[in-house]
């Protein structure tokens, strides 16, 4: 519990780690000042920190874990579990609700030619560490508290990145890897839907417009 130090979000540009953070978010950047709505916005200074939540990765990188832990004093969550600390910890000044972020020394790729098995990987570990955890495990990401907005409260550990091998020393992995859509808990049906889709998609890329690529992948998702 030594090693967390509380940061003030509106001197990043000072401070290393999170200027270091701000480095490392996409160049197109997932943002809003609320949770209902997203934008996407060039990432420059003023759209980086003005903004409550943001997206750390992208669809088709992912550098960052990030786990949702929806209750009161799961600020320390992570020294309760006998997890490795993560590299910042987000906080709700109202509830006590925090967001943890674990930066991936590798991140892991979905683009069309990348391996299935870092992907699997990642998944089984996101899925062992959200629950170790006690998580949200319906949480997916795709907007999270921002660490460079002080709506927050912004904690650094001091922690490396971490591979995905570092993490997993940690945690219980699923045995057996699903393989139907049902398994939402653990891939996560925007995942699997994705993983699916892509595959029947990549076909269509030279011989189709995108609006006949659209439509036909509209069809293959519902």
């Amino acid at each position: 519990m030594e090693y967390l130090k509380q940061v003030n979000p509106d001197e990043w540009e000072n401070i290393p780690p999170l200027a270091e953070l701000y480095q490392d978010l996409p160049t197109t950047l997932r943002c809003s000042p609320h949770k209902n709505n997203t934008d996407f916005r060039r990432k420059t200074p003023k759209q980086a920190t003005q903004n409550a939540y943001i997206g750390y990765n992208t669809p088709k990188v992912t550098t960052f874990i990030v786990i949702d832990l929806d209750y009161d004093g799961s600020i320390f969550a992570y020294h309760d579990a006998g997890i490795p600390r993560p590299q910042f910890v987000l906080k709700n000044p109202k509830n006590g609700h925090c967001q943890y972020l674990y930066r991936l020394k590798d991140p892991v790729s979905f683009f069309k030619n990348s391996r299935p098995e870092p992907i699997t990987f990642l998944n089984a570990v996101e899925h062992a560490l959200t629950l170790a955890l006690g998580g949200d495990m319906g949480f997916t990401g795709y907007l999270a508290k921002n660490a460079l907005n002080s709506s927050h409260e912004v904690y650094y550990t001091g922690a490396e990145p971490y591979s995905l091998h570092d993490l997993a020393n940690y945690l219980d992995l699923p045995t057996t890897t699903p393989h139907t859509a049902d398994n939402d808990e653990y891939y996560g049906r925007n995942s699997y839907i994705f993983n699916t889709v892509r595959h029947l998609a990549y076909p269509l890329a030279d011989t189709h417009t995108f609006t006949q690529i659209y439509n036909q992948c509209l069809k293959w998702c519902e």
